[in-house]
C-alpha cells in the first residue's frame, strides 16, 4: 500500500492530476507503480 506521506508519492499524484495528455499520464502511473513496489520491497529498485 502506498504511503501518502511520502513526498515523492505526493508529487507523482499531483503530476498525474495535472498531466495534459495520455502519454504523460501513462509514464506517471509507471513511476507510481515503481514507487509502490519500492515501498513494498523496502528498497530502491531502480538503483539495484
Amino acid at each position: 500500500m502506498p504511503n501518502p506521506d511520502d513526498p515523492l508519492y505526493a508529487e507523482l499524484e499531483a503530476a498525474l492530476d495535472s498531466a495534459e495528455n495520455e502519454a504523460a499520464k501513462y509514464h506517471i502511473r509507471q513511476a507510481l507503480q515503481i514507487r509502490i513496489a519500492e515501498e513494498t520491497a523496502g528498497k530502491d529498485l531502480l538503483s539495484a
